[in-house]
């Protein structure tokens, strides 16, 4: 499996396994949220349904991490999340 870290080559395909188990893996961590994060999860794919996968696991990371209130004290996520709105958001010509 390819992480988010490193660049696929042009011709590497993942293989069916691959892919089921990576989704399953998303899947699984989803379920195991508590019903207020998932709903959130939800609105918020509802809104963007293409959204970036590595936006989508730092979504996933924040609410893995943070307390009912969506509330997030961690520094590095923090600057994980700030690089990934500045990256993929339309930036306004000036």
């Amino acid at each position: 499996m390819t992480s988010l870290n490193e660049t696929p080559h042009a011709d590497e395909v993942a293989s069916p396994e691959e892919l089921e188990a990576a989704i399953t893996q998303f899947a699984d961590r989803c379920y195991a949220l508590p019903p207020s994060k998932q709903h959130f999860l939800l609105a918020t794919l509802a809104q963007r349904p293409a959204i970036h996968i590595d936006t989508f696991a730092i979504l996933l990371i924040m609410l893995e991490s943070s307390d009912d209130g969506f509330n997030i004290n961690d520094p590095e996520l923090n600057r994980m999340v700030e690089h990934a709105l500045t990256r993929h958001t339309p930036q306004e010509p000036a």
